[in-house]
């Protein structure tokens, strides 16, 4: 087990390394609009003080993601893939709860998380997507797994100070992301409605985290901030000459698609695994209460796609959270599977053994992909360096690189009045840059 989640580390912390900083990660190493650079954590307050009033409520995963870019480039990279290592440890130990040691179980969590999100670069890669959503889903799967526990080993514990510790720590688990904190409000209410019919103790620290967490939730989706930007986007809609309503149904159009894409395999295998299941001779309260679970997560997962259906926003990074609570039912009905039934076994072997092979591919194209980008920046450092030294205050770089927009990297443009460029020329401070290819004129 050790081997492989060390395995599975060093392989993200590669291409987190290889991986460079891009657009918010470069907007972000300032204070939320103002000119100066974050350089303490009185700067990153007064910065998501800002971030609040005038763009959105993440205050909590926005104060993770201003901290990590505080941190030398390689700390980044260690504390980015332990966070990634972690939050799959925590969607193993849920789906494999009372079970015995299942190195296989963790490996196809990785895969699933590989092959099944979308937007797999840009929410564990990306600094700032991964300190929204990967950070983000950590946080919430963490404080979720108390109230996971507590139902399936029945074990009661109470105390002032457990109360006040998940009440401090609800709020935050509720203030990281919109969709996903709803969903957490669901699932810890789901749980306390279980605890009551099943004639369990409710503990006091369930109650405080949910207050925790509603209180969390409310901050963040009152945020005067969501509001101001909301206004923009109506306002920019109008303009192009379009609606909100045409926006909102293009937005759920493109949400219905990637749950076709995602969620409809881990719904198909959920059932398949579930009918299997419940053939199988086992202990029937075990049984039931691994169902009971897995329904739980499947249900707080479905809230959560159905709170992001209501947005005005479908980038397919937005699914991170949604496709993790869909994958972890999933997992629980495999990691409780009997496979000494020769069929199932060899059956199973193959899948594991496919799965294997084609991420060993796949894990290859994308280093291959994102290394061009790599190389191309490391190749421009010492070009901004000697400019910086002489004074020179324009940037015209002849090594513009063009990759597949599923890596979330965007070279910057031969337009100095790009989005890119423009922010790229703030972080490295100088009046203009941009990039043609090689065989351009300078």
């Amino acid at each position: 087990m050790i081997l492989v989640v060390s395995l599975v580390y060093c392989m993200i912390y590669i291409l987190n390394y290889i991986y460079p900083l891009f657009l918010d990660d470069w907007t972000y190493n300032f204070v939320f609009m103002e000119n100066e650079r974050v350089s303490s954590l009185s700067d990153i307050l007064v910065s998501q003080y800002n971030h609040y009033f005038t763009w959105g409520g993440r205050t909590v995963v926005h104060i993770i993601c201003q901290a990590l870019l505080l941190l030398d480039f390689f700390w980044i990279c260690v504390l980015n893939a332990a966070a990634y290592v972690a939050l799959l440890y925590v969607m193993y130990s849920i789906a494999n709860k009372n079970n015995k040691v299942n190195p296989f179980v963790f490996f196809l969590c990785h895969v699933c998380v590989w092959f099944l999100q979308l937007a797999f670069c840009q929410t564990v890669l990306w600094k700032t997507g991964s300190a929204n959503y990967l950070w983000g889903m950590l946080i919430v799967l963490l404080f979720m797994y108390p109230y996971y526990i507590y139902f399936r080993n029945r074990e009661y514990s109470n105390g002032v100070l457990k109360v006040i510790l998940f009440f401090i720590i609800g709020i935050i688990a509720g203030w990281t992301n919109e969709n996903i904190g709803l969903a957490l409000i669901f699932y810890i209410l789901a749980c306390l409605f279980l605890y009551r019919r099943e004639k369990m103790k409710l503990p006091g620290w369930a109650i405080s985290g949910l207050i925790g967490a509603i209180l969390g939730c409310g901050a963040m989706l009152l945020a005067p901030g969501n509001y101001e930007r909301l206004a923009s986007v109506e306002q920019m809609v109008a303009e192009q000459g379009g609606t909100m309503l045409g926006t909102y149904l293009f937005n759920l159009k493109n949400l219905l698609k990637y749950s076709a894409l995602t969620v409809l395999p881990l719904l198909m295998a959920y059932i398949a695994g579930l009918i299997i299941y419940k053939r199988q001779k086992q202990d029937n309260k075990e049984r039931d209460m691994v169902i009971k679970s897995s329904l739980l997560f499947l249900a707080t997962a479905f809230i959560a796609l159905f709170a992001l259906m209501a947005s005005p926003a479908s980038e397919k990074r937005a699914m991170f959270g949604i496709i993790v609570l869909f994958i972890i039912p999933a997992l629980q009905i495999y990691a409780n599977l009997d496979f000494s039934i020769k069929p199932l076994k060899v059956l199973n072997i193959i899948m594991l053994t496919v799965l294997l092979l084609y991420y060993a591919v796949d894990y290859t194209w994308k280093y291959q992909t994102i290394h061009i980008a790599s190389t191309a920046w490391k190749e421009r450092e010492p070009i901004i360096e000697d400019y910086k030294n002489r004074g020179v205050d324009t940037v015209t770089f002849t090594n513009r690189f063009q990759i597949h927009v599923k890596y979330g990297l965007q070279d910057l443009s031969d337009d100095p009045e790009n989005l890119v460029n423009v922010v790229c020329s703030r972080y490295y401070g100088f009046k203009w840059m941009k990039a043609v290819d090689s065989d351009s004129e300078k």
